[in-house]
């Protein structure tokens, strides 16, 4: 009998999209900013890029059927917490 397929959990997508990405959270307005290395600036497109990359993420570790809106939230909001 093949082995039921388990989701990888929120936390480890977010350590591994942080481990190649540079982001943080301000403070005040709970923003998320991502480091455009060609730039050398951090712009606000934090949550827009990560929805993206989460996406993307799984998809290549062949996880597409666990990837529900609330799990990208989740992963968002677990990094969010992270780089404040």
């Amino acid at each position: 009998m093949p082995k039921e397929k388990q989701r990888i959990t929120h936390d480890i997508t977010a350590e591994r999209i942080l481990s190649g990405e540079s982001l943080i959270t301000l403070k005040d307005s709970d923003t998320l900013l991502r480091y455009d290395k060609a730039k050398g600036l951090y712009i606000p497109d934090g949550e827009a890029f990560l929805r993206t990359k989460v996406e993307k993420f799984m998809a290549a570790a062949d996880q597409s059927e666990f990837t529900s809106n609330n799990y990208v939230r989740e992963v968002i909001g677990h990094i969010r917490r992270l780089k404040r």
